[in-house]
């Protein structure tokens, strides 16, 4: 499977556990894929399981 596919498959797993814009749920999705941290201002990432997030 290549980066996109396996992003887009933990995108569907994400929303199915919280509430989350898709646009949001491809970016912590390929975070998540790629065992790198987020880092945003968007408080709204504070939901989504399993993710390294650092808050600015």
């Amino acid at each position: 499977m290549n980066l996109h596919h396996l992003s887009a498959k933990i995108a569907i797993e994400i929303r199915q556990q919280i509430i989350i814009k898709t646009p949001d749920a491809i970016i912590a999705a390929t975070s998540k894929h790629l065992h790198i941290p987020l880092v945003t201002s968007d408080r709204g990432f504070k939901n989504v399981p399993d993710i390294e997030l650092i808050l600015i």
